[in-house]
């Protein structure tokens, strides 16, 4: 029987990216899923429900010869992920449509089986968008979600992801608000590999609590970036990695701290009408087994210090257009280098018509606003 006292203190944990696909699949031939947490799974159960970002889809059919930037796994390969301590995932991400509608209802099927619960994709858009709320100690608990990749977006009539679109996640906040006694809005967003947020996505994010968010974690930078606190609710945005395919993979030569993340606890205490948050981290280091492991202590204290450090510049709105702006070049560039190297293979044609579908692309276009208007927009 749950007492009042018991009733009125909640622990939500938090982690950022887990994908057990590309380099990862070899190891699960021999290693089950849930090993790779086990090093991780007392912190998570301390907490009263875990959630993370469920980075691939599971599959069916054995997997061969994929690219590596698509991460299908095999349903066989997944078995043992309810045991890792994570009980609500977020499948609105830009790799659960890897595998197309199919394998979109493969992965909420696998998830289902398991009483696992998932919130931000779906058949349709309505069904993508809808909250999914969790009893715990008899408080109910609303998880939203939103990706700002557009080509995996539901419609009215197919599958796919919960779209970032503000005046739409504004409604659905709104609403979950009524339905529930904490909301948690969960974004994947923004460029890859970006230690600070953009000022666009710091102005959602602020605005999201305004509109009634408790709770606004966001992944996909694969970095960790800094938390602040807004009103009354508290912003991450951006775990990191958790298990991930790091080692021997090209994301360390794009950034050395992608092989690092955190495990986020919020410490939510309900009084009658009143809510106080209070957040604390748990640095995890990524191993050679992909798994997380606890930071050592020296590592642990350079990693609170870079935290400290990108927390501490949320407050700066000048710095963060700085920081976005020289994003957006380090973007261009890669860019031109890709552009130049697919001439070389395709032709000039073909280059232009790669240069013409960039621009077009709402997702690639935020950082060329970025670039043009030296910051200023997105």
């Amino acid at each position: 029987m749950t007492t009042d006292r018991a009733r009125s203190h909640l622990t939500l944990a938090f982690v950022g990216d887990v994908c057990l696909g590309g380099g990862l699949q070899t190891n699960l031939a021999t290693t089950a899923a849930s090993d790779l947490f086990r090093h991780m799974r007392n912190l998570l159960t301390v907490s009263d429900i875990a959630c993370g970002n469920l980075e691939f889809c599971i599959v069916a059919e054995a997997t061969q010869d994929l690219p590596k930037n698509v991460m299908r796994v095999p349903y066989q390969l997944a078995r043992g992920i309810e045991n890792c301590g994570i009980g609500i995932w977020s499948l609105c991400n830009n790799h659960v449509m890897d595998g197309g509608p199919v394998g979109l209802a493969t992965t909420r099927n696998f998830l289902t089986e398991r009483s696992l619960a998932y919130f931000g994709a779906g058949d349709n858009l309505a069904d993508a968008e809808k909250p999914t709320i969790v009893e715990v100690k008899g408080r109910r608990i609303a998880y939203v979600g939103g990706c700002d990749v557009p080509r995996y977006f539901a419609s009215c009539t197919a599958a796919g992801i919960a779209p970032l679109r503000a005046s739409s996640l504004f409604r659905r906040v709104e609403a979950a608000r009524k339905q529930s006694d904490v909301v948690v809005c969960v974004l994947h967003a923004d460029l890859e590999f970006s230690e600070y947020p953009s000022p666009a996505r710091v102005r959602l994010a602020r605005s999201l609590v305004d509109h009634g968010a408790d709770l606004v974690i966001q992944h996909h930078p694969h970095v960790c970036q800094g938390i602040e606190r807004h009103g009354g609710g508290v912003i991450a945005y951006s775990l990191g990695n958790f298990v991930f395919p790091v080692i021997g993979n090209e994301y360390l030569e794009r950034h050395p701290a992608t092989h690092w993340g955190m495990i986020l606890f919020a410490d939510i205490r309900l009084v009658g009408e009143s809510k106080q948050i209070d957040w604390r981290v748990q640095p995890v280091t990524i191993g050679v087994d992909h798994g997380p492991h606890l930071s050592d202590a020296s590592a642990e204290i350079a990693q609170r210090g870079v935290l400290e450090r990108v927390s501490v510049a949320l407050a700066d709105p000048v710095m963060l257009r700085r920081q976005w702006w020289r994003r957006c070049i380090k973007e261009a560039k890669s860019t031109v280098y890709f552009l130049h190297h697919h001439r070389r293979r395709a032709g000039l044609r073909r280059m232009l018509a790669e240069a013409f579908r960039i621009a077009c692309d709402p997702y690639e276009r935020r950082w060329i606003q970025g670039l043009l208007s030296g910051g200023f927009l997105e």
